[in-house]
């Protein structure tokens, strides 16, 4: 929840400047991202965590 916050905190400071510019990827640095792109990966990713979890948690024998 406080990462959700301070990415909507990010996302309203950010409102006005430019997110075209380029930045390397931090885990990946011959690829580079518009800092919009970067906005859009975190919910994709944190979407994958929940997907995960909701998998796990429909097999069976589940959580023992």
């Amino acid at each position: 929840r406080r990462l959700h916050r301070d990415i909507a905190s990010l996302l309203q400071e950010s409102a006005g400047l430019d997110l075209g510019v380029r930045f390397p990827n931090p885990f990946i640095p011959v690829f580079r991202f518009k800092v919009w792109t970067g906005f859009l990966v975190i919910p994709a990713h944190e979407r994958r965590h929940l997907w995960q979890a909701e998998q796990l948690r429909k097999k069976p024998g589940f959580p023992g």
